[in-house]
């Protein structure tokens, strides 16, 4: 099998721009919050957001400080400038990382699951117009005013109105 097709260059830009689109795949892309007691985040990550993120709801949770994902970049991103070119994908929670780097996290937000994991929607304010596939998992919860336990994820669910 080849693993190149020299002739690839020399085909019009309509159909290498085709190509490139072809070769977008749905991703499960994870981003989590990383607290500011030290706790390591989840395998090698990729982004560290410089971006303030809002207080918790409950002060005795350990306050989040930053994002992390483990999502590679999307392979037609690292193939060539053309591709990149194409705005396939967008830039998404701009940060540094933890050798000093800038890094984004990839997201084709018509195609790729966002996965928050345990995260706060509140955290992803920003993107949710533009989030349309969400993977979850509802296991934090606050005591409402009457002191029973209340999964206020899905108050803020209501808040990503662009999730089919």
């Amino acid at each position: 099998m080849f693993t190149s097709f020299h002739p690839f260059p020399r085909l019009p830009f309509e159909l290498r721009a085709k190509i490139w689109k072809l070769a977008v795949e749905p991703r499960t892309v994870d981003v989590r919050i990383v607290d500011s007691v030290g706790l390591d985040p989840p395998a090698t990550p990729r982004l560290v957001s410089s971006t303030p993120l809002p207080p918790l709801l409950v002060s005795s949770t350990p306050v989040p400080t930053r994002l992390v994902s483990s999502t590679p970049v999307p392979t037609p991103l690292q193939t060539c400038r053309e591709a990149r070119s194409l705005g396939l994908y967008q830039q998404a929670f701009p940060g540094v990382s933890q050798d000093g780097d800038r890094r984004y996290v990839w997201l084709n937000f018509e195609m790729d699951m966002i996965s928050i994991g345990t995260s706060m929607f509140t955290y992803f304010k920003p993107l949710q117009p533009l989030i349309k596939r969400l993977e979850f998992e509802p296991q934090w919860r606050l005591l409402n005013a009457e002191g029973r336990v209340s999964y206020v994820e899905i108050d803020y669910l209501c808040d990503f109105v662009n999730v089919m």
